[in-house]
């Protein structure tokens, strides 16, 4: 398991965001303060993301940069590998469909179709499709039918979990997630309790080559960008952010925000969903009303809540996947007392790390955190 990255801005990346989406002179004095420690070949992790926007804002502000045919050939990268993903999408979701399996696009290509303005403004790294949790054990089958293979390598950082992600490949490198929630924190206290059911009746349609790939509506899509985006894994990334602040300024006044604070506080999200918006209503141009923050303030988390966001939400190099793994625990035993939790907990990491025994657990343990601290090792299965 790689060693545990970020999902917020770096200084950096917030002005890159700025450049991206402020209005011109906001975007033109952005890139004057960013340019002299600027270096296109040694980009943070996680910026390259917004590279296809710095692009379209700098050739409409700055048309003598010197950076924009280099960023101008990231552009046309970008589009064209989009373009060739179009039928390669089209065919793994009519997949689903051919058998019966309702599925939604979280991400990727269908996502960056619906909300950008063309084919070349988002890289799309992956796919991530979501299917109910009663068609998870056909999937793999369905999928290797429109060749793609499992990456058990990829679904290690999760584990063997209920709900996992489950990771596939196919033979030209692209990458395709399977999830059955939006996060294994994010627990819907109503009926249907299902992601892939509470989210299907406001579906939309979104033309994919050949294809007719549905997405979540904009509140939906919004809402799973906003907690599954913000959590500890392998990668830096801000593309939920890109994500959310684009659909924000694209679909903004359709988007019903009373209904994505309550889904919030029925998933017990509020925490995580403050600083998402916190870190949307820091893009230019993106509007989120303050009655928002208000309503996810309603109720105050308890401590098990704050322990569980702290644990996926806080990224952390010197503890490694430890606080992860034990907010995953929490979150499993919803019922347990604290006092049950903490003795249960050596039980849950055995399994987790695939020890002969609980005694082992300590040492293990403690050489993770040695390894995540020093970088020594990116092995942390």
């Amino acid at each position: 398991m790689a060693q545990i990255e970020s999902f917020w801005p770096t200084a950096s990346q917030r002005l890159l965001l700025t450049v991206a989406f402020g209005d011109d002179e906001r975007s033109s004095a952005a890139w004057t303060a960013l340019k002299p420690r600027f270096d296109l070949d040694r980009l943070e992790p996680g910026s390259f993301t917004i590279m296809p926007l710095v692009y379209r804002a700098l050739a409409a502000t700055a048309p003598a940069e010197p950076l924009l045919p280099r960023l101008k050939g990231i552009y046309r990268s970008i589009w064209a590998r989009n373009t060739l993903l179009l039928e390669r999408t089209a065919e793994t979701f009519d997949a689903f469909e051919q058998q019966g399996i309702p599925a939604l696009a979280l991400g990727g290509l269908p996502l960056g179709l619906r909300y950008y303005s063309d084919l070349g403004s988002r890289r799309t790294e992956n796919t991530v499709g979501l299917v109910a949790r009663s068609d998870a054990g056909a999937v793999p089958a369905v999928l290797a039918a429109a060749r793609w293979f499992p990456r058990p390598d990829l679904d290690a950082w999760h584990g063997a979990a209920a709900g996992a992600p489950r990771y596939f490949a196919d033979r030209d490198g692209n990458i395709l997630v399977v999830v059955t929630s939006l996060g294994f924190d994010v627990l819907l206290e109503s009926e249907p309790h299902d992601a892939l059911l509470r989210l299907l009746p406001g579906a939309e349609t979104q033309t994919v080559g050949a294809a007719q790939v549905r997405l979540p509506s904009p509140t939906d899509t919004l809402f799973a960008l906003c907690v599954s985006g913000p959590r500890v894994g392998p990668l830096r990334s801000v593309q939920w952010l890109v994500d959310a602040a684009t659909l924000i300024r694209l679909a903004g006044g359709e988007i019903d925000w009373t209904r994505f604070v309550s889904l919030g506080l029925e998933s017990r999200q509020a925490l995580r969903l403050t600083d998402a918006v916190a870190q949307l209503a820091a893009v230019p141009d993106v509007h989120v009303p303050e009655t928002v923050l208000d309503g996810l303030n309603r109720e105050q988390p308890t401590r098990r809540d704050r322990l569980i966001y702290r644990g996926s939400g806080r990224a952390t190099r010197r503890l490694g996947a430890l606080p992860l793994f034990v907010a995953e625990h929490l979150a499993a035993h919803p019922d347990a007392t604290p006092a049950a939790a903490v003795t249960s907990l050596p039980g849950y990491l055995r399994k987790r790390w695939g020890l002969g025994s609980v005694r082992a657990v300590p040492l293990t343990a403690g050489r993770k955190a040695i390894r995540a601290l020093t970088g020594r090792s990116r092995s942390d299965a």
